[in-house]
Protein backbone atom coordinates (compact mmCIF):
# COMPACT_ATOMS: atom_id res chain seq x y z
CA UNK A 1 0.00 0.00 0.00
CA UNK A 2 1.15 3.64 -0.90
CA UNK A 3 1.11 6.71 1.08
CA UNK A 4 -1.49 8.87 -0.83
CA UNK A 5 -0.01 11.97 -2.75
CA UNK A 6 -0.81 15.64 -2.00
CA UNK A 7 -3.12 17.18 -4.30
CA UNK A 8 -1.29 20.73 -4.36
CA UNK A 9 0.81 21.31 -7.50
CA UNK A 10 4.60 20.30 -7.21
CA UNK A 11 6.52 23.46 -6.77
CA UNK A 12 8.67 23.03 -9.45
CA UNK A 13 6.26 22.61 -11.91
CA UNK A 14 5.05 26.13 -10.82
CA UNK A 15 8.39 27.67 -10.95
CA UNK A 16 8.97 26.03 -14.14
CA UNK A 17 5.62 27.30 -16.12
CA UNK A 18 6.04 30.95 -14.24
CA UNK A 19 2.85 30.31 -12.26
CA UNK A 20 2.74 32.00 -8.53
CA UNK A 21 6.88 32.22 -9.16
CA UNK A 22 6.94 34.03 -5.39
CA UNK A 23 4.74 31.74 -3.77
CA UNK A 24 6.14 28.59 -5.57
CA UNK A 25 9.37 29.56 -4.37
CA UNK A 26 8.23 30.31 -0.76
CA UNK A 27 7.03 27.10 -0.80
CA UNK A 28 10.35 25.65 -2.22
CA UNK A 29 12.46 27.34 0.61
CA UNK A 30 10.43 26.19 3.69
CA UNK A 31 10.93 22.12 2.47
CA UNK A 32 14.65 22.91 1.41
CA UNK A 33 14.90 24.34 4.87
CA UNK A 34 12.79 21.27 6.46
CA UNK A 35 15.28 18.40 4.43
CA UNK A 36 18.38 20.75 5.77
CA UNK A 37 16.99 20.75 9.14
CA UNK A 38 16.84 16.91 8.72
CA UNK A 39 19.86 16.51 7.91
CA UNK A 40 19.62 15.43 4.69
CA UNK A 41 22.90 16.19 2.78
CA UNK A 42 22.46 17.14 -1.30
CA UNK A 43 21.53 20.35 -3.29
CA UNK A 44 19.62 21.72 -0.11
CA UNK A 45 21.64 24.80 0.75
CA UNK A 46 22.08 26.25 -2.61
CA UNK A 47 18.68 25.55 -3.71
CA UNK A 48 17.62 27.65 -0.62
CA UNK A 49 19.69 30.30 -1.42
CA UNK A 50 18.42 30.37 -4.33
CA UNK A 51 14.86 30.02 -3.38
CA UNK A 52 15.49 32.61 -0.95
CA UNK A 53 17.11 35.12 -3.83
CA UNK A 54 13.85 34.90 -5.61
CA UNK A 55 11.32 35.52 -2.97
CA UNK A 56 13.16 38.61 -1.32
CA UNK A 57 14.58 39.96 -4.46
CA UNK A 58 12.66 38.63 -7.17
CA UNK A 59 10.63 41.54 -8.26
CA UNK A 60 11.10 40.77 -11.40
CA UNK A 61 9.73 36.97 -10.93
CA UNK A 62 6.72 36.64 -12.96
CA UNK A 63 7.54 38.71 -15.74
CA UNK A 64 7.70 36.07 -18.06
CA UNK A 65 5.95 32.95 -18.23
CA UNK A 66 2.19 32.36 -16.99
CA UNK A 67 2.47 35.06 -14.57
CA UNK A 68 2.58 37.72 -17.49
CA UNK A 69 -0.15 37.05 -18.66
CA UNK A 70 -2.14 35.60 -15.35
CA UNK A 71 -2.02 38.58 -13.50
CA UNK A 72 -3.41 41.51 -15.41
CA UNK A 73 -6.46 39.20 -16.03
CA UNK A 74 -6.48 38.30 -11.85
CA UNK A 75 -5.99 41.95 -11.17
CA UNK A 76 -8.78 43.04 -13.69
CA UNK A 77 -11.13 40.38 -11.92
CA UNK A 78 -10.21 41.74 -8.38
CA UNK A 79 -10.59 45.65 -8.95
CA UNK A 80 -14.23 44.38 -10.74
CA UNK A 81 -15.23 42.43 -7.32
CA UNK A 82 -13.62 45.00 -4.67
CA UNK A 83 -12.74 47.93 -6.53
CA UNK A 84 -9.58 49.37 -7.72
CA UNK A 85 -7.01 49.75 -5.21
CA UNK A 86 -7.29 52.99 -3.57
CA UNK A 87 -10.64 53.80 -3.34
CA UNK A 88 -13.16 53.80 -0.58
CA UNK A 89 -16.29 52.21 -0.80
Amino acid sequence: MTAPQPSWPHHGVTLILGFCTRAAALGGVFLNLVYMLSGSAGLNVPMFAIGLCIVLVGTMAGTIGVDAVAHPYLRTLLDHLVGPRGSKR
